[in-house]
């Protein structure tokens, strides 16, 4: 994956995890669907982050 794609990942992960906490504060009934888009954007986060630091290793050992 490109540098932008894992970024871009990852401002998105983060607008999910925003987005779920708004929803479990406004409306309460909805809060088991809340938690669901807060752990997929967690999951695509820590999926973004894998790739970001498997490319730098990566970039840091051909190098040498």
């Amino acid at each position: 994956m490109k540098t932008k794609t894992i970024n871009i990942l990852s401002l998105l992960a983060a607008i999910g995890m925003i987005g779920g906490g708004i929803s479990a504060i406004y409306n309460e009934d909805h809060l088991v669907i809340a938690i669901g888009i807060y752990f997929i954007a967690k999951g695509l986060f820590v999926f973004s982050l894998v790739k970001s630091l498997q490319k730098k290793c990566c970039d840091c050992c051909s190098t040498k």
